[in-house]
């Protein structure tokens, strides 16, 4: 198979899987990380991200061209070393590094190698190809994928047809999967933007607040997870106002929400144009979140003067949380999706249990109730991140 670098296509650096300080340094560096560059998706840089290598004398060993830490496994109780390999494409969101220090530890527990492949380049369909088509080059045992644009679905089934085991994680279309008998890891994107809608509108009551505007960022315009998750909150919002009396409407608008310098103005910008009618900003993903967070400091918003909630946890969106700024977030546990796949994949191969259609990962809300628990939580998998030399954010 042709490789993408043979076509000019993206080049190959791999993580060494020691700690560095980006990754360790965990409020510091995701503040730092809010500021990201823009470039061309067809000049994408992909990563090798995370990758392990396992031998029974637990030495450094070299993996894909690159070192790695090897982990000591069990092969009596856990069966050969095998490659797990991840597409997840989308660098910049820190969610993906942390699906990935789930699959990453999944494998070492059961003493197989890991590869994580993600692009610093902007999340498109052609960068998911890439992505895509690197990790099929790389020969898996076992291929883990997100499927946030159509081009992912025929490179999951070449993978399928050449015997590979593929679980999608995160995101997937639901027709697809049913049609390709392909195993789900990740929450239910449609019912958590209905969550999100209702939430809001109810915020907004509790608020004395019947109309206005609810206005949602969108960081990827044409990407499965985020207008699936906004064509739930139109209609989450719109089967409140059927049954409360309401009248609130909807809209969502581009955002660069992965580039913090240039998503703020065009925030800005967009709330001056809807002037008095804005009551709230829903988030869809990690990224239009933490803007949401950082227009309202902008912006000199009082805590809780506008509805803000959204998707996702990590350290600044707990941090909203805990100010006030933000009233909730659904948490859909991205450790557990990398995690729980891996483990998946692990027993679908040695012991021949094929997973479940669907692994529900959850809709679970956070609020400032319990904001502390899961804080604690994201700090220690931001730290696991260092040790595994996994980057949050590009």
């Amino acid at each position: 198979m042709q490789s993408p670098q043979d076509r000019g296509g993206p080049n190959i650096s791999i993580s060494t899987g020691a700690p560095d300080a980006k990754a360790t340094s965990t409020l510091i560096t995701r503040r730092k990380m809010l500021v990201l560059s823009g470039a061309s998706a067809l000049s994408a840089s992909l990563l090798l991200a995370g990758c392990t290598s396992s031998t029974a004398e637990g030495s450094t060993t070299l993996a894909a061209g690159g070192t790695s830490t090897s982990v000591a496994g069990s092969g009596a109780s856990t069966g050969p070393k095998r490659k797990m390999v991840s597409a997840l494409a989308y660098a910049s969101c820190p969610c993906v590094g942390i699906i990935m220090v789930g699959a990453r530890n999944a494998a070492e527990l059961v003493g197989w190698e890991y590869q994580g492949l993600v692009s610093s380049e902007t999340d498109s369909p052609d960068t998911l190809n890439a992505t895509y088509e690197q990790a099929l080059t790389l020969q898996p045992d076992v291929l883990l994928g997100g499927m946030w644009f159509d081009p992912a679905e025929p490179q999951a089934e070449a993978a399928i047809e050449s015997g590979i085991p593929f679980i999608a994680v995160n995101t997937a279309r639901t027709e697809w999967l049913a049609e390709n008998n392909v195993p789900y890891v990740g929450q239910d994107l449609y019912l958590g933007g209905v969550l999100v809608g209702r939430t809001v509108a109810q915020q907004l009551v509790d608020k004395g607040v019947t109309e206005g505007l609810i206005l949602t960022g969108n960081v990827s315009p044409g990407s499965l997870p985020i207008e699936e998750r906004f064509r739930g909150i139109a209609d989450g919002a719109a089967a409140f106002n059927s049954e409360n009396s309401t009248n609130f409407a909807t809209e969502q608008f581009p955002d660069e929400s992965a580039d913090l310098a240039r998503s703020v103005p065009i925030y800005q910008a967009k709330i001056t144009e809807v002037g008095d009618d804005l009551v709230a900003l829903a988030g869809t993903s990690t990224q239009t979140h933490i803007a949401n967070y950082r227009v309202a400091q902008e912006l000199g918003w009082e805590p809780g003067e506008y509805v803000i909630g959204g998707f996702d946890t990590d350290p600044l969106i707990n941090e909203a949380i805990r100010e006030g700024y933000s009233m909730f977030t659904i948490d859909q546990q991205f450790f557990a999706q990398g995690f729980i796949a891996g483990i998946q994949a692990w027993q679908w191969v040695e012991r021949g249990m094929v997973p479940p259609a669907i692994y529900d990962t959850g809709n679970s809300v956070v609020r400032a109730d319990n904001i502390e628990a899961i804080d604690e939580r994201d700090q220690k998998l931001n730290e696991l991140a260092g040790v595994y030399g996994i980057r949050l954010g590009a």
